[in-house]
């Protein structure tokens, strides 16, 4: 006859479920650590070979002549930069012979740009160096903001843009001896682009394990935007 009051306990969700969304938080958190573990160990070493880079290069400072009457140390770099780097993506999981190899393409590269630098004026090769430090550091920016389909569009729009100027400026530079302006031009430009795709393409899908991949790719965009940027700078040389 009387109304009695019956107190439910509340709704909670079964234990299975709660322990995937603890799982499932878990292994992002994990991945995300994993993932900012790897950029640093790419950007350290990245920053360790350019490094090297530079003591020797400033080893070829005011050493025109050496380099004039020993092309063999050109020649025998240049043969190595390929050899080494073809042996580094065959072995590039394989620790610590991948960096074995990495330093070696490293040495050989710098001992290149070491011969060409030696022909430039300091201040040339500073105010190269300054440039592409900045454009590498906005096109890094660029790719880990922007979305794959941003990015396509910006290099597709680019890429008509210099298809439709290409003809008329080139023969404008042709005309007055500049032409090798113009290719670096073009050239520096590229590299550009080559900075943002192979830097999304670090972080979008390579593994923790080809870190040395990134580097070696990486390391080459810079350098040949320095190179373009450097030939600008010195006047189409």
């Amino acid at each position: 006859m009387y109304g009695v009051a019956i107190n439910l306990p509340p709704v909670m969700n079964p234990p299975d479920e709660l322990g995937v969304k603890d799982d499932a938080q878990i292994e992002a958190a994990a991945n995300a650590m994993m993932q900012m573990a790897f950029f640093r160990k790419v950007y350290g070493l990245l920053t360790f070979c350019l490094g090297i880079t530079v003591l020797v290069c400033a080893l070829f400072r005011g050493a025109t002549d050496y380099v004039y009457n020993n092309a063999w140390l050109i020649i025998t770099a240049f043969i190595g930069t390929f050899v080494f780097l073809i042996t580094l993506f065959c072995v590039h999981k394989n620790y610590p012979v991948n960096l074995l190899f990495l330093f070696l393409f490293v040495g050989c590269v710098s001992v290149l740009l070491g011969c060409l630098t030696a022909f430039f004026e300091i201040s040339e090769i500073f105010a190269a160096a300054a440039i592409t430090l900045s454009l590498t550091v906005g096109m890094t920016v660029i790719a880990f903001l922007a979305s794959f389909e941003v990015i396509l569009m910006y290099i597709v729009i680019l890429f008509v843009l210099i298809y439709a100027a290409y003809v008329p400026i080139m023969w404008f530079w042709w005309a007055f001896s500049g032409a090798e302006i113009g290719y670096s031009c073009l050239g520096s430009l590229v590299m550009c682009l080559y900075i943002i795709v192979d830097t999304f393409v670090m972080k979008e899908e390579l593994s923790v394990d080809e870190c040395i991949i990134a580097v070696s790719k990486l390391f080459i965009d810079i350098i040949y935007l320095f190179i373009f940027i450097l030939s600008v700078i010195g006047g189409g040389s």
